[in-house]
């Protein structure tokens, strides 16, 4: 196992002895999770800080009704998701390609003024009475005018095919995207279900029909 200490922003190795810690120690504090990574009995080197492997929330901030968001890998070097600081909104999506990234470095090519569609290579269970909302980053929005064809896309809690990104390309030059670049955040958010009932009236309201520039500039 490993503890990622989020207060010092660090990763350090434990060896399967909670108290026995290899590199730079944690105290322990109420900022630390733990994560599911296995590591090296003997741990010669230390964890890159920028991995956070399959980060967790600190206990008091995950939803207790909310469960768990279950993630199918549908390739072996298909990454999880992550929420790279704690109280983020969004977990980031990875590019995942279908080929062995050790064996192949794939990438996608997004024309000017076109879509791309790349893939996350994992399919996700959302619990019901919430959605999936894919957003795009605002990082590669800014840098490579990279962002997403429909603004915001919705998962429903029932879709168990893959995740597959449109990606957009605002910029007049081209822009690649590399298998393991984060290039979208997911959402978890909830959803009112109503009744929908057809009637011949609607209700007053002092807006009324107003719509598109009604109040002005």
């Amino acid at each position: 196992m490993s503890v990622y200490c989020i207060k010092q922003s660090y990763i350090a190795c434990e060896i399967f002895d909670k108290n026995a810690m290899c590199g730079t120690s944690c105290s322990g504090c109420e900022f630390c999770v733990f994560t599911n990574n296995v590591v090296d009995d003997k741990c010669n080197d230390h964890h890159d800080p920028t991995d956070y492997g399959n980060m967790t929330l600190v206990e008091d901030e995950i939803d207790p009704h909310l469960g768990k968001l279950k993630i199918k890998k549908l390739y072996p070097w298909a990454k999880i998701p992550r929420y790279m600081v704690e109280g983020d909104s969004g977990m980031d999506l990875f590019a995942c390609s279908s080929t062995n990234p050790d064996k192949d470095q794939h990438s996608w090519l997004v024309n000017p003024f076109e879509t791309t569609m790349v893939s996350i290579g994992i399919s996700i269970a959302i619990p019901k009475g919430y959605e999936g909302q894919i957003r795009a980053r605002s990082g590669l929005s800014i840098k490579k005018g990279l962002g997403l064809t429909n603004s915001v896309a919705t998962i429903d809690n029932g879709y168990r095919g893959p995740l597959i990104v449109p990606i957009y390309n605002q910029y007049a030059k081209h822009q690649v995207i590399k298998a393991g670049e984060r290039i979208a955040q997911l959402v978890i958010a909830p959803v009112k279900i109503v009744e929908i009932v057809e009637v011949d009236e609607l209700d007053k309201t002092q807006r009324g029909s107003g719509g598109f520039g009604h109040t002005g500039k």
